[in-house]
């Protein structure tokens, strides 16, 4: 599973330690420090995948944590590609994916992309893709002992475990709070209403029209936008 010396280039901890030397700085007692990790087709990503890292940050600093770092880590081609194909769409490539992922967090000073998931020749399941990240973070960072948790909407809340730490970030009103025990914690707080299946759907219907950018823009933001656009990536299914 490509558990190797170096895993800089792929799950990069550049922004935990600039937040740690930070946090160092100021001397502020943080008795509790905090990553955030969370996985997804990301077919395409988009601002709502964002936000409920931000949202699960809130959460945790308003627990007495400090939160230095978050990945987005889209999942191996090995799951998504099939679940593509299925829908008859293969527009976005692993690189594709990846690429997104680092536009959409490259202004951000605590959230990166990685591409260790889309490097895998083989499915790694987010319990397990936990568990590396994990095993590889408390490598990296020996010195800091830290709490990792995986974060996801509702939609991913019956598949936790309780041998991770998990937020749900849903809307007020879901049922996601029977999932909340043990190690995995619900927030409820309003979100974009935004799916990877409605930006496809988008992609399909308004690829050929005068304002294709500006309602891609609402969805995925400016510069994920201009990358659809730039690359030429179509939608052509059926049904999606």
């Amino acid at each position: 599973l490509g558990l190797c010396d170096d895993f800089h280039s792929s799950i990069p901890d550049h922004l935990i330690r600039k937040n740690l030397r930070k946090l160092r700085d100021t001397k502020e007692v943080a008795p509790k420090i905090a990553i955030l990790l969370s996985t997804g087709s990301l077919s395409p990503i988009h601002l709502m995948h964002i936000e409920i890292l931000e949202k699960a940050k809130k959460f945790l600093e308003n627990c007495n944590y400090h939160v230095v770092g978050g990945f987005v880590s889209p999942s191996s081609e090995v799951y998504v590609g099939p679940k593509m194909k299925k829908i008859g769409f293969s527009g976005f490539t692993p690189q594709h994916r990846l690429n997104m992922a680092r536009l959409i967090t490259k202004d951000s000073d605590w959230i990166t992309a990685s591409s260790w998931e889309t490097e895998q020749p083989i499915f790694v399941d987010f319990p397990q893709v936990y568990q590396i990240f994990n095993l590889v973070l408390k490598k990296l960072i020996v010195s800091n002992p830290f709490d990792l948790f995986y974060v996801c909407g509702s939609d991913h809340a019956p598949y936790l475990q309780n041998s991770i730490n998990a937020i749900v970030v849903t809307r007020p009103g879901s049922d996601a709070n029977k999932y909340e025990s043990g190690n995995i914690s619900v927030v409820l707080e309003q979100t974009l209403n935004i799916s990877s299946t409605a930006i496809r759907g988008l992609m399909r219907e308004k690829q050929d029209t005068t304002d294709y950018f500006h309602d891609l823009e609402k969805l995925v933001g400016s510069s994920i936008a201009h990358y659809i656009i730039d690359k030429r990536i179509r939608v052509e299914f059926s049904h999606y």
